[in-house]
This record gives structure tokens, C-alpha cells and sequence, in this order.
């Protein structure tokens, strides 16, 4: 992995005059980064014209072939996008690490109320998702793996939540650490916990317990 972030930044600088930044994010960041097959890396512009969209095209298509997923954005997107996405920047922000130029990313603040209704939004999409699939597919498989990305999605906002609302980060924790520390909350979180050791689940609870933690969003 090592190598290839070299290899990259490279041939990134050796191409492009205009970025301000190179950064590595996400699971690859973290002790365990072994295990993820994917590296994440985000390149920042001071501007992206056609010229540079298509040289760019050329990298990127040559590195999604080693596993790397791009995410590129321009100074001004990360400045007007903060109330927007700012869940995702902070995974960034808590997860990252600085291959070039200026960091960005650490420096960012965001509102505890753009979180909130990030968060809200986030849980009432997965619900109305859930509900759809537990109705209309007939798979135990195909509902099994959609209970994982969305428990998965709620994990990560337990953790926006924790950050903004407790002062805890646990971007690199284990998702059952994070379940642990959303239970003092109040809540039981049994369910997910069973899930996550493989054990066998209810479906329907499984909805309902989305819900809850959707109302304990809602009344914040």
C-alpha cells in the first residue's frame, strides 16, 4: 500500500501544478488496515478545468486498477459543503494522514446542528430503504447483506453523534466498541450486537430498533 501512495503522489505532482493537497482517509488509516482492501485518497484543487479533467481521468482509471478510490474535490466544494456532508468530513478529518501540500482537513470545524440534521436524515433514509427490502425481497442472503450496509450507515452516525454530542471519537474503533458506548444512552442494543456475531435476528426488530435510534435523533 505504501508504494503505491508513493507511486501516486508522484505521478500526481509530476502532472498537475494546481493541487493544494494529498491526503490518505478511512479504514486503511487505521491499525488494521491490512485487512481493507480498498485505499481511500482524496486530492484537493485549487481548480479543476476540462484540460485537467481529462489528464486526470488518465490516473485515476490507471490507479482504480490497484484498488485506490478517489475522491476529488476543489478548496471551494470543501468550504461550502461543511453543512452539507459534514459526517463525512469528519471521518476524514478523525482518520487521515497527510501524503502532500497543506492540511486541510484538520483544521475543519463543524456545527453541531448540521450534524444533528445530517444524522436524522441519514437513519430516516435507511428506514424507508429497510422497510422497502424486508417487503419486497424473498432472499434471507440478499436481506442479510442490506442489514449489514445498514447497520454499517448507523454505526456511522452513532459515531458523528458521539463526536458532537459527547466530545468521543471512535472513527477507528470497532463497530461493537461504538455500539457499547451508544448504549449508555439508554438504549438496548442487543440486536445489532447479535448480528454483528453472526447470530440469528428477527428482521422486524431489527426495522424497529433503526426506528428508535431515529426518534432519539429527532428529539436532540
Amino acid at each position: 500500500m505504501k508504494k503505491i501512495l508513493e507511486n501516486l503522489k508522484k505521478e500526481l505532482l509530476e502532472n498537475f501544478s494546481e493541487i493544494i493537497s494529498i491526503v490518505h482517509y478511512g479504514s486503511t488509516c487505521s491499525q488494521n488496515a491490512e485487512r481493507f482492501r480498498n485505499i481511500n485518497v482524496c486530492v484537493v484543487f485549487s481548480e479543476i478545468s476540462p484540460e485537467i479533467f481529462e489528464k486526470l481521468k488518465k490516473v485515476v482509471q490507471k490507479y482504480v486498477k490497484k484498488k485506490v478510490i478517489f475522491l476529488i474535490l476543489t478548496l471551494k466544494h470543501i468550504k461550502t459543503s461543511l453543512d452539507s456532508f459534514p459526517l463525512e468530513f469528519l471521518d476524514i478529518k478523525e482518520r487521515h494522514e497527510l501524503i502532500f501540500g497543506e492540511d486541510i482537513f484538520d483544521s475543519l470545524s463543524f456545527d453541531r446542528e448540521n450534524l444533528r440534521l445530517e444524522i436524522e436524515r441519514q437513519i430516516k433514509s435507511l428506514k424507508v430503504r429497510l422497510y422497502q427490502i424486508l417487503l419486497e425481497e424473498k432472499s434471507p442472503r440478499k436481506i442479510a447483506f442490506v442489514l449489514k450496509q445498514t447497520l454499517k450507515s448507523v454505526i456511522f452516525c452513532m459515531k458523528g453523534f458521539l463526536y458532537s454530542y459527547r466530545g468521543k471519537s471512535l472513527f477507528n474503533s470497532s463497530d461493537m466498541d461504538v455500539l457499547d458506548e451508544f448504549s449508555k444512552e439508554g438504549m438496548d442494543l442487543t440486536i445489532f450486537k447479535n448480528f454483528l456475531q453472526k447470530k440469528k435476528i428477527d428482521f422486524f426488530h431489527f426495522l424497529k430498533k433503526i426506528e428508535e435510534i431515529g426518534d432519539f435523533f429527532d428529539q436532540l
